[in-house]
């Protein structure tokens, strides 16, 4: 029925603001590991099912350890969607070759309807909306695909690029 936190009173009286300050904290810590188990609990059946339907994949996979130092002294730029991605666009073309583009996959159709290629895209997430709505209608040949063995078997089903295991 939930998570109680017993203080001895004297130092919630003389330690008031570093007690209020952990009790903030203390929530925040239990609702992060109650949120992860309810989370792992609802797609645990899911994300394996995907790791399996995956192995497939994983002898033309190689692991991105094999990445580590490839671009040492260059700046790395994360992209995600939203509305400042349409606004800067321009601004992805100018590094485009002089800083490494990694991609999420939530942008995969705005960069696969552009002449810009990230160096990366990654992609994580284990469910068929994640495919179907950034994944099914195209795919990028040229562009590697960093993913996690979780991801939802149609997008490597799907990718035609090089694919590299979340894994050293």
């Amino acid at each position: 029925r939930g998570v109680y936190l017993a203080c001895i009173p004297e130092y919630e009286f003389s330690h008031r603001d570093q007690y209020r300050r952990f009790c903030v904290s203390f929530d925040r810590e239990v609702h992060s590991f109650f949120c992860d188990v309810v989370t792992s609990l609802r797609f645990s059946y899911d994300w394996q099912r995907n790791s399996v339907l995956n192995l497939q994949h994983l002898a033309q996979s190689y692991p991105v350890g094999r990445l580590l130092g490839k671009w040492a002294n260059r700046p790395a730029i994360v992209v995600s969607a939203g509305p400042s991605l349409d606004k800067n666009m321009h601004l992805l073309r100018e590094a485009q070759g002089r800083a490494v583009i990694i991609a999420v996959g939530t942008t995969a159709p705005k960069f696969l309807t552009s002449d810009i290629r990230p160096d990366f895209f990654i992609a994580f997430d284990g469910g068929l909306d994640n495919y179907l709505a950034h994944f099914s209608k195209r795919t990028a040949s040229e562009v590697p695909l960093i993913f996690d063995p979780i991801i939802h078997h149609a997008v490597l089903d799907a990718w035609q690029g090089p694919k590299v295991i979340m894994r050293m």
